[in-house]
Parts: structure tokens; C-alpha cells; sequence
């Protein structure tokens, strides 16, 4: 099994840009014959979200 990690630094107050980011980085992985691509936690969201997140 080839695994690709993409190391990103995800902005809280913009989940879809994040999601985005992931995406492109998910086709570049399968292009290059990756089956799991690992993202950083909370890529979607952003540390530090506070009251951004809600509950």
C-alpha cells in the first residue's frame, strides 16, 4: 500500500478553502499511486477555531 501524508497549515475561518487544498492534494496522491492520504488533525476546521466552530 502506497501512503501520502500532505502537511498543510488549515486557516479556521475558512473550512471550504481547506477542504479545497485537501482535495487537489487527494487527486495529487492517486496520480502518483497513493490508496491513503493522511492529513494533519483538524485540517477542515483549524486550531484555534474557538468560536468559529459550532456546537
Amino acid at each position: 500500500m502506497r501512503i501520502a501524508a500532505f502537511q498543510m497549515e488549515a486557516r479556521s475561518v475558512d473550512p471550504r478553502l481547506n477542504l479545497a487544498r485537501i482535495r487537489t492534494a487527494t487527486e495529487k496522491a492517486v496520480a502518483s499511486g497513493a490508496q491513503l492520504l493522511i492529513t494533519p488533525e483538524l485540517a477542515l476546521q483549524g486550531y484555534g477555531a474557538g468560536d468559529n466552530l459550532r456546537t
